[in-house]
């Protein structure tokens, strides 16, 4: 909630793996929110850049992979999780 405003009544877990295979630190924990509403505003500080950007239905993802628009590694993998395990 805290970076996307977003809550969600579901969870299930996806995922769990290095981001940065070269000096093994950084995890990534990957999870689908089923269920999600917006329930407040987004808050950031100083050190956080992001944008939330709703996408559906998945070929609409895909297209933001294709296209650069999705280009860091370990949010294409977090995005392909759902598709590649049959979820919706």
């Amino acid at each position: 909630m805290e970076e996307t405003g977003y809550a969600a009544s579901e969870w299930l877990t996806l995922a769990r793996f290095v981001v940065d295979g070269n000096r093994e630190c950084g995890t990534a924990h990957v999870f689908l929110a089923r269920n999600a509403i917006r329930v407040a505003a987004v808050t950031t500080d100083d050190t956080e850049d992001l944008d939330v950007v709703l996408m559906s239905p998945p070929n609409e993802v895909l297209r933001a992979v294709r296209s650069g628009e999705v280009a860091l590694l370990a949010s294409v993998g977090a995005l392909a999780l759902p598709m590649v395990m049959g979820l919706d």
